[in-house]
């Protein structure tokens, strides 16, 4: 199995224009050649130093897929409690407070047999095949996500309650766009959470090969920050064709694609209005390498 992977983040104009750090955080990358991994990062803005947080996350996540890769019968639940466990001991070494660690956590793996895909809090995943892309929208009532942080501060109580008003808080929408640019709502397009199963987190599992019989064979996934969905003039569809229309996957492509996307959505609009993440891994059989 041959890996590309890749990844990129950019601040958004409200941060920017603030003076604020980008509070997002991306990794990509290979473990021993025999799987790949993506992870999302995306920090609270009315948090503490979530610039901070956002990358313990990341790293912690990384951590915890490499321990774990080789596991047989692997599941998300245990990569996220040795990821919690990595979280709380960098916070406590670095003297950061919980406030400071909320951050969402969108991490996905690939090795020879399967696809492993987890996302706690918002964001969006796309899956790409040989012919359309399926892209799956994570939203929260009220803005209000859910970050592993609560689970290890004890106050997953106090996060119930902000959603007692909404049983179903998170919302899934599955939509696709196909290479011609065609796009549209998937069957069974909305799907609500109730506030435990997200605070759990969605998970996606496929074997490998996989291949849909309206879409073709699987070829990549992307992760991304829900700043994908907060491009000026852009919807999450467009904008999420737009970064995965690579013209090369040699090198810093996503970097490419990125630099490209930002110079396109500012000649219609402000471009993103919120920090911005991607990571990417593209899959074929033949050598391992990787991009970045």
């Amino acid at each position: 199995m041959e890996y590309k992977t890749n990844h990129a983040f950019h601040i958004g104009a409200q941060h920017l224009s603030l003076g604020k750090p980008c509070q997002d955080y991306v990794l990509s990358g290979t473990l021993n050649g025999t799987a790949a991994y993506a992870i999302v990062s995306d920090g609270c803005s009315s948090g503490g130093e979530t610039d901070i947080g956002a990358r313990i996350v990341a790293l912690a996540t990384k951590r915890a897929l490499e321990e774990n890769v080789h596991r047989s019968n692997l599941t998300a639940e245990r990569i996220n409690l040795v990821r919690d466990a990595y979280m709380e001991t960098y916070r406590r070494t670095l003297g950061l407070e919980h406030r400071d660690m909320l951050a969402t956590c969108l991490w996905a793996l690939v090795t020879q047999e399967q696809v492993l895909t987890h996302i706690t809090g918002d964001g969006v995943l796309s899956m790409q095949y040989e012919l359309d892309t399926l892209v799956y929208e994570f939203t929260w009532a009220d803005n209000k996500p859910y970050y592993p942080a609560y689970r290890l501060g004890n106050i997953d109580s106090g996060f119930i309650a902000a959603h007692q008003e909404n049983p179903l808080p998170l919302t899934t929408t599955t939509t696709y766009v196909k290479s011609t640019g065609m796009s549209g709502l998937k069957d069974g397009a909305f799907h609500e959470h109730g506030v435990e199963i997200g605070m759990t987190g969605v998970s996606f599992k496929k074997p490998l090969p996989e291949k849909n019989y309206e879409f073709g064979k699987l070829v990549g996934i992307s992760l991304f920050s829900d700043g994908l969905t907060q491009v000026d003039a852009y919807d999450t569809l467009t904008a999420a064709h737009e970064l995965t229309s690579f013209k090369s996957t040699q090198g810093d492509f996503l970097v490419r694609r990125m630099n490209k996307f930002l110079q396109e959505s500012r000649k219609v609009g402000r471009g993103p209005i919120d920090d911005i993440a991607c990571a990417t891994i593209l899959f074929a059989e033949g050598e391992t390498t990787e991009g970045g």
